[in-house]
């Protein structure tokens, strides 16, 4: 969706710019993860990175 106008995004995805305005936190792009999703796997690996037995300090790259 990244790119596109709102004209665009209604012709493609009709109602969805409606629906991500309801509710935009768990609101999912079409194909893609909503923040709630990528909150949740974000927490995820950081309590596994936290709960490892690294000897080293550990680097967890983000985008």
């Amino acid at each position: 969706m990244s790119g596109l106008t709102r004209g665009e995004l209604e012709v493609l995805y009709p109602g969805a710019l409606h629906k991500r305005s309801q509710n935009w936190y768990h609101w999912q792009f079409p194909g893609g993860e909503s923040y709630a999703g990528a909150a949740e796997r974000a927490a995820s690996a950081l309590h596994a990175a936290k709960a490892s037995d690294f000897e080293r300090p550990v680097m967890l790259p983000t985008r």
